[in-house]
């Protein structure tokens, strides 16, 4: 049992390191039970989906009855990879025995600490204590397949619940059209969907001259998209020309553009004033001179 499943996870090693980048480090915990032998293929071909491309994975064994030893060597073997996101995933038939030298809930505080995502695959006799060790860990799932569809449904929840939700941004680039130096530009509509519950921020990144209002603490979830109103402002200094923006919205990045129009001089924007009060200040100066020469010639 434990060669067969070993020898199929070792061949998704070799692929998953092809790759280069390991944002993931799987660690399996396999029942090595006598019962688990009608299920080996569905938990090979569970093993082999989960990971990406660019994961890593590794198989730990263990004998009927000894579910909490096995999740101890596994989260041993995560703390020795400190850098790297680790997952495990423990597929069971069978209960923990009454006398189990390490139990099972013992490895809650340091799960606590670690943090991995854990996830029970309970196949046969399910444990109480999976449920218990959920209620007492942020990070744990558990899941009791009764059939060969539901081993792969736990499969791609598994999966999913590790990857980064999926952000939507319309539109995909924003373009803020023309701005004065040392004005706002007009609003922008945009809106923000995710599959799965997140909370982010958005902000402006490298924009020397040009800022924008930095939101945080966003919640968007499956059934409630973001909608937002976006503007920039520009400084005064900043020189003419086209500018292309970087708008970080969670880990997305989105495109955006703004052209910025040199201020007028003040001569130039109060000209139209000036004129005016020239002619007034004409006009007064001529009705003081025509004053002036009727004074003048007026007879004593």
């Amino acid at each position: 049992m434990s060669r067969r499943i070993a020898s199929g996870v070792l061949l998704l090693f070799s692929a998953a390191t092809l790759y280069g980048g390991v944002p993931h480090n799987w660690i399996f915990v396999v029942d090595n039970s006598p019962a688990m032998r009608r299920v080996v293929p569905d938990v090979k071909a569970s093993i082999a989906a989960i990971p990406d491309a660019n994961d890593s994975a590794m198989t730990l064994t263990f004998d009927r009855g000894r579910i909490g030893a096995a999740l101890a060597k596994a989260l041993d073997a995560a703390s020795a990879r400190p850098s790297r996101e680790c997952a495990i995933v423990v597929y069971t038939i069978s209960q923990e025995d009454a006398d189990a030298p390490i139990s099972i809930l013992s490895s809650v505080p340091r799960a606590q600490e670690l943090r991995p995502p854990i996830f029970f695959v309970s196949l046969g006799e399910h444990d109480s204590q999976f449920d218990l060790f959920a209620e007492q860990t942020d990070r744990t799932k558990v899941f009791r397949p009764e059939s060969r569809k539901a081993i792969r449904d736990a499969t791609v929840a598994i999966r999913k619940a590790v990857q980064p939700p999926r952000l939507a941004i319309v539109p995909e680039s924003i373009s803020f059209g023309a701005v004065t130096a040392g004005d706002d530009s007009e609003e922008r509509d945009v809106t923000i969907t995710s599959d799965r519950r997140v909370i982010v921020t958005i902000a402006l990144e490298n924009a020397a001259g040009v800022t924008m209002r930095r939101r945080d603490n966003i919640v968007i979830t499956e059934s409630s998209p973001a909608h937002l109103s976006l503007k920039v402002s520009v400084a005064k200094n900043v020189a003419a020309g086209s500018r292309e923006l970087r708008l970080r919205v969670g880990e997305k990045i989105v495109p955006a553009r703004a052209v910025i129009v040199a201020a007028p001089p003040p001569f130039a924007r109060y000209g139209a004033l000036s004129g005016v009060a020239a002619i007034c200040a004409a006009y007064v100066a001529a009705r003081i001179r025509r004053r002036a020469a009727r004074s003048t010639t007026s007879p004593e």
